[in-house]
C-alpha cells in the first residue's frame, strides 16, 4: 500500500516480501492438478521480463472457475500478496485478477514488456556467426554450416536455447551459439600453440563447425511458444543430439561435397558435446576437437546459470536459492 492506504501499482519484478500491490503479468504456465485427497487445483506461473512467480489456484477460490478459460500467453491485471518460499521460491497469493485490456495502457500496461529476449542485437549475432562460418577453410564443412544456418535463419534468430536452465529466452539460441564459437576459437588457438607436436594438429575448421552446429537439433527439439520454448514430440522422443546428427547427415548427403572422414568427426562432436551419458550424450568426446567443443558449450551454459541465479536472487540471504541444474547455492552478496 502507499502512504494513503491505497493499493500501490508496481512491477512484479520489484515486489518485496510481504508487499501487496497491483501489477500486470503474463500467464506463462497453467497445469490442472489434484491434491493427495483428490481435490482439483491449478498450478499457475506468472511473469514479467525479470521475475517468474508461482500461484496455486485452489478449488473454492472465487477465480477457480474462470481459470479454466485462461490461456497461456494472456496478460492479466493482478492484485496479490508477494511472498518468498524457501523451497518453492517466489509466490503470489491472488486477491483479484482479470484479463488486461487496451484500456489498461493508460495505467502503464505494455503487452511487449513481458517477453524475455537476449540483450544483444540479433542481427549482429547472426551476421557475426555467418562471418565466422565463412572463415572455415574446408569448402565441404563451410558449405554444410552455411546451408543449415541459412535454411533455418528465421527460427535461429528467435529460438531460445532451452526451456529453462540457460539462455531460455528469445534469441538465447543464437546468443549461446556465438559465445560457444568464440570460446572454441580461443581454445583452438591456445592449444594449437601449446601442443605444436600434436599430429595431426588441432583442426580449427572442425572446432568452428562443431561449435556452430552442436545444438542445431534444437531447431526441431523445441517449439517457440508465446514467450518460452516447449518440447516437441520429436524433441521428447529423440532429443536434439540425435536430431542434430541426423540434420547434419541429411544436409551432407544433399550437398554431396564433404569429406566422409570430416563428416564422421563432425557427427561425433555433435553426439558427444554434452560430455557424458548422464548428461545425455551417446558418446563421450574421443577426439581433441570434440573435447574442446564440449567444454566451450558447458562453460557458457553454466556461466549463464550463475549470472541468472545472481540476477534473480530474492530475499536478504547472502546465498541464492539452490539452483537445481548447478546443484548448489551461489554467493550473491559480495563487496568485490
Amino acid at each position: 500500500m502507499d502512504s494513503t492506504g491505497k493499493i500501490a501499482r508496481a512491477e512484479l519484478s520489484q515486489l518485496k516480501t510481504g508487499q501487496t500491490a497491483d501489477f500486470f503479468a503474463l500467464l506463462s504456465e497453467k497445469q490442472k492438478r489434484a491434491t493427495r485427497d483428490g481435490k482439483p487445483y491449478f498450478q499457475l506461473k506468472f511473469k514479467d521480463r525479470q521475475r517468474t512467480v508461482s500461484a496455486p489456484m485452489w478449488d473454492g477460490s472465487p477465480f477457480f472457475a474462470s481459470c479454466d478459460d485462461w490461456q497461456v500467453g494472456q496478460t492479466f491485471k493482478i492484485r496479490a500478496l508477494y511472498q518468498e518460499h524457501k523451497q518453492y521460491g517466489p509466490q503470489i497469493e491472488i486477491q483479484n485478477i482479470r484479463v488486461a485490456t487496451d484500456d489498461d495502457r493508460a495505467d502503464g500496461y505494455d503487452p511487449a514488456a513481458f517477453l524475455s529476449r537476449t540483450r544483444f542485437n540479433v542481427d549482429d549475432l547472426y551476421n557475426e556467426l555467418i562471418e565466422i562460418a565463412e572463415s572455415i577453410t574446408d569448402s565441404g564443412l563451410r558449405d554444410l554450416v552455411l546451408h543449415l544456418f541459412k535454411k533455418h535463419e528465421e527460427i535461429i534468430r528467435e529460438q531460445p536455447a532451452a526451456c529453462k536452465n540457460h539462455h531460455a529466452y528469445r534469441g538465447g539460441y543464437i546468443e549461446h551459439t556465438l559465445s560457444v564459437v568464440k570460446t572454441g576459437l580461443y581454445l583452438a588457438e591456445k592449444y594449437s600453440d601449446y601442443y605444436p607436436e600434436l599430429d595431426p594438429p588441432l583442426n580449427r575448421d572442425l572446432i568452428v563447425a562443431g561449435c556452430i552446429l552442436h545444438d542445431i537439433g534444437k531447431i526441431h527439439e523445441l517449439a517457440l511458444g508465446v514467450d518460452s520454448a516447449q518440447y516437441t514430440i520429436p524433441g521428447m522422443l529423440v532429443g536434439h543430439i540425435i536430431i542434430g546428427r541426423d540434420m547434419v547427415r541429411e544436409a551432407a548427403l544433399e550437398l554431396g561435397n564433404i569429406d566422409p572422414e570430416l563428416l564422421l568427426y563432425l557427427e561425433h562432436i555433435i553426439l558427444s558435446h554434452q560430455g557424458t551419458p548422464e548428461w545425455g550424450s551417446p558418446r563421450e568426446p574421443m577426439i581433441p576437437e570434440a573435447f574442446l567443443v564440449h567444454h566451450a558449450d558447458d562453460i557458457d551454459a553454466k556461466m549463464n546459470m550463475f549470472v541468472d541465479s545472481i540476477a534473480h536472487h530474492e530475499g536478504e540471504d547472502a546465498f541464492t536459492l539452490r539452483n537445481p541444474a548447478l546443484a548448489r547455492r551461489i554467493l550473491q552478496k559480495r563487496s568485490q
